[in-house]
């Protein structure tokens, strides 16, 4: 059993309001797997939903969870105090993905407003599954996440925390790099990335400034560089690799592709140069 380090999804999003759209994809996400593997949890609860420090979305605790494999396997068989009004189907002894469906929607539901969260992108959705009569509701995590894959145009856009964390990071990341070799190469797997950044960010995360920027910078870029060495904040290295664990694969390859046009503009050379200001890597 894999031992969850973090928090549950109520105290996390109390310290991250930020994060809160890309932790109900990840939730979308977790629930959707279930549902094709044909297990309903049966206790989906905030204690049941942690997100470890590296902003992961676990979904835990299957002690009521259960396999289905025929329609009888629906039949509403457990009595637990739920923390919110219980659907409609409960009436007629039944538990199924839909009733999954509005449970998650209502945990979101609440999150958003007792933290007062404005930049909530889909409201839509979440009113689609909080609908207590199942005639009105979604029924299935599979068809919300296609739902929100139709609309990805929409999905794409970025609010002001987000914008501001990237541009910060792009800029200061520019600002440390002074000449690229022609031939090196951008780092695009995002599971690398991310881990990388991450585990670069705890090496320093007590400090003002990043002792030695090519830790960071070697994260960006595979191959030969000239860098400056200091002046990379610490703060500004923390929120993008908040951004980049927090958003979704398809976001964060956006970001990505713009950082690495932004990188696609400093200088280029094909031999050694060697300055008193610059090292290089």
């Amino acid at each position: 059993m894999e031992h969850v380090d973090g928090l549950d999804l109520d105290d996390h999003i109390a310290s991250h309001p930020e994060q809160a759209n890309g932790l109900f994809l990840q939730a979308l996400n977790g629930f959707s797997y279930l549902e094709r593997s044909g297990i309903l949890h049966r206790d989906i609860r905030p204690q049941n939903v942690m997100v470890r420090e590296d902003g992961v979305l676990k979904i835990i605790d299957l002690g009521f969870g259960k396999r289905i494999e025929r329609s009888e396997d629906f039949d509403k068989s457990i009595s637990l105090n739920w923390w919110c009004a219980p659907p409609f189907e409960f009436s007629s002894s039944r538990y199924d993905f839909g009733t999954e469906v509005y449970f998650v929607g209502k945990l979101f539901e609440r999150l958003i407003q007792e933290n007062d969260i404005e930049h909530f992108k889909y409201l839509d959705v979440l009113a689609a599954m909080c609908q207590r009569d199942p005639a009105s509701r979604v029924d299935s995590f599979v068809a919300i996440e296609t739902s929100i894959g139709s609309q990805q145009f929409v999905e794409m856009e970025f609010d002001e925390h987000e914008l501001t964390a990237y541009r910060k990071f792009a800029d200061a990341l520019c600002r440390q790099v002074t000449k690229v070799e022609r031939g090196t190469k951008y780092t695009s797997d995002l599971a690398k990335i991310r881990t990388q950044l991450n585990e670069a960010y705890q090496r320093f995360m007590l400090e003002e400034t990043v002792p030695d920027a090519a830790v960071v910078l070697r994260c960006c870029l595979d191959g030969m560089y000239y860098y400056r060495k200091a002046g990379l904040e610490v703060s500004i290295v923390r929120e993008f690799v908040k951004l980049l664990r927090s958003t979704s694969d398809e976001r964060a390859r956006i970001i990505l592709a713009n950082l690495h046009s932004k990188l696609d503009a400093l200088p280029r050379y094909s031999e050694p140069e060697l300055t008193e200001d610059d090292i290089p890597f």
